[in-house]
């Protein structure tokens, strides 16, 4: 069994009480859509949970977000555009749950977060893909912040492409796409979905 996990922007009392609902063995996969941190409370919390996660559990993929993205062009080169469009999109939250400096560890650990991840029947990333590009070719950009045309497309992108980044109202499946970022920063849920069988489990927001 997949278990793919929303958006969690940290919110890290709801990311463990989500967590304690999927019923995921050894052999069970987890893969994380990114965006960890900004905006919610707990973005350390977050970080350091899904560290000890991996003392726990062998079969986890971290996928990298919009806002691990900002958050390393902003702490690793240094551009004044780059933090002032950090600071726009929740750094401030962040930077409060480390008292004003992040954890190396913890930016390392970024750094090393895939775009993306693939199984035989599913393309897992953070935002969405580009319909013009294969899945093998698809650019970093879209991969991180991708809405349009992919929102939208009905193209058969030869798997089914498992995304976050867009808040929706509730996990959103079809024949080419499964959204799972229904808005817990803002107050609503955080949502997993297990696969092949695409029972979702759901947790309300308890962080804000």
């Amino acid at each position: 069994m997949i278990y793919a996990i929303g958006d969690v922007h940290g919110c890290c009392k709801t990311l463990k009480a989500l967590m304690q609902k999927l019923p995921y063995e050894p052999d069970d996969l987890l893969v994380f859509m990114g965006d960890y941190i900004d905006r919610g409370p707990d973005s350390r919390g977050v970080l350091e949970y899904l560290i000890e996660l991996l003392d726990r559990h062998r079969k986890l993929v971290y996928l990298r977000g919009n806002h691990e993205q900002m958050c390393l062009d902003a702490l690793k080169g240094g551009q004044a555009d780059d933090m002032a469009l950090w600071v726009q999109n929740g750094a401030s939250a962040t930077l409060k749950s480390y008292d004003g400096h992040m954890d190396a560890g913890h930016v390392w650990m970024l750094d090393a977060m895939p775009l993306w991840y693939e199984t035989e029947d599913y393309f897992f990333c953070h935002a969405g893909v580009d319909p013009r590009f294969s899945l093998d070719q698809q650019p970093k950009e879209a991969l991180l912040w991708m809405r349009e045309p992919f929102i939208e497309s009905q193209q058969n992108f030869g798997k089914q492409v498992v995304f976050g980044h867009t808040v929706l109202k509730q996990v959103w499946v079809t024949a080419n796409k499964i959204g799972i970022d229904t808005g817990c920063v803002y107050g609503r849920k955080l949502s997993a979905i297990a696969l092949p069988d695409q029972h979702v489990f759901e947790e309300p927001c308890c962080d804000l």
